[in-house]
């Protein structure tokens, strides 16, 4: 099974399209299906939280608990670790906790935007990686 980690702007993409079209709510959609195993950790849940909260969103408040939920329910929480190997350093220091994650969980993260990452096949955008997989 192929396991991702979905960074925070994508659950913000999600909630934006209401769960109904494009590739952020389609990966929702899958992961539900259990077509990919989604992982996160305690740290990244509480950053899903709070960035989904903020005013400035005006998410519905029952969807923003309905993609928590999602993630609770289908995701696997666990924390990385990471023994005495530094990881390459994000240029954004907030993406840190999702790239090492993913270098720890040999996960691939899904994010809108790779700008901030180290260059690695193991970080894409939501269209990169649905186009890389046959569904």
């Amino acid at each position: 099974m192929t396991y991702i980690i979905l960074d925070t702007n994508v659950l913000v993409s999600a909630l934006w399209q209401h769960f109904d079209y494009g590739n952020p709510a389609r990966l929702v959609r899958l992961c539900i299906e259990r077509r990919f195993g989604l992982v996160y950790s305690a740290a990244m849940y509480r950053e899903y939280e709070a960035v989904l909260a903020r005013p400035k969103f005006a998410f519905d408040r029952a969807e923003v608990d309905a993609i928590l939920g999602t993630v609770r329910t289908f995701g696997c929480c666990a924390d990385p670790v990471v023994r005495g190997y530094a990881f390459p350093l994000c240029r954004d220091p907030d993406d840190q906790k999702f790239y090492d994650a993913a270098q720890c969980w040999d996960a691939i993260l899904v994010t809108g935007n790779t700008k901030h990452l180290p260059d690695d096949q193991r970080a894409c955008t939501p269209a990169d990686f649905l186009a890389n997989r046959q569904l």
